[in-house]
């Protein structure tokens, strides 16, 4: 039952890999006109490297790299708007 359980988990995690890297490529055809494409990269690469992680069921490095993607993705909307700071 257990195996079962965990099976059906992992290939949960693996749909949900797989739409969020989706949804990334759909984004990042339409943010690379306007930020910078080192910034895109390091999103992809944190995707990619997280679903390399997850086959072969390292999980705790797959949540840091789950991590270094949200943060890269954060800095980029701070980055780019619009607020006093960023005018000046």
């Amino acid at each position: 039952e257990f195996r079962r359980v965990l099976f059906r988990s992992i290939e949960q995690i693996n749909i949900e890999i797989d739409k969020i890297g989706n949804m990334w490529e759909e984004k990042q055809k339409k943010l690379a006109y306007y930020i910078e494409h080192d910034e895109l990269e390091k999103v992809h690469t944190a995707i990619v490297t997280m679903k390399s992680y997850i086959k072969t069921n390292d999980f705790s490095s797959a949540m840091a790299e789950l991590e270094e993607g949200k943060f890269v993705i954060e800095h980029i909307q701070e980055k780019n708007s619009f607020n006093l700071q960023n005018i000046f």
